[in-house]
């Protein structure tokens, strides 16, 4: 029996981020890799905060990512967002009986909720995304997992308030 694995289009395998629209982006390479390592021998969920579900097939074929067993798009009726709609999914997802083998994902919050539902959860990050921006804190020493949360927050809200990584965050 292949695993599931649940995989955020956005961030992992675009270098589109919630509420860009995903045709204008392209494909993240390591991202691809990533993909296809898992494609032989695992069931793969896509989950996308774009809402037409013919636009994500659209570049899902453009972007030849053509085996995945379900997409899900963002309704956009959360009240609470795109990431606490993305934990939802996994719920969903258990409660129909999906045995979920990992959840991958770039936001270490969606990743720390996941993981608090029982499944084993990847937090993806691109070394390009921080690596020489100046960004990032300087000491290496062992941090907790609230603080990684809370620097990988700050790092994306202020790459987004002086434009550091551009387009190409995620190669």
């Amino acid at each position: 029996m292949s695993s599931t694995v649940v995989l955020s289009i956005e961030g992992v395998l675009s270098t589109s981020k919630p509420g860009q629209r995903l045709l204008n982006n392209d494909t993240i390479e390591s991202g691809r890799l990533f993909y296809e390592f898992l494609k032989p021998s695992a069931r793969i969920i896509l989950l996308s905060s774009e809402r037409d579900d013919s636009m994500v097939r659209s570049w899902l074929v453009r972007e030849r990512f053509n085996r995945y067993a379900g997409l899900h798009c963002y309704p956009g009726d959360n009240l609470d967002g795109y990431d606490s709609w993305k934990v939802q999914q996994i719920g969903w997802l258990i409660s129909r009986g999906h045995h979920i083998g990992y959840y991958v994902d770039t936001s270490p919050g969606v990743v720390r909720d996941v993981m608090l539902q029982g499944v084993t959860s990847i937090l993806l990050t691109y070394p390009a995304v921080y690596a020489g921006t100046g960004l990032r804190p300087n000491d290496r020493t062992y941090v907790g997992w609230e603080d990684l949360v809370e620097t990988v927050e700050e790092q994306n809200m202020l790459r987004a308030t002086v434009g550091v990584g551009g387009e190409d965050d995620g190669n």
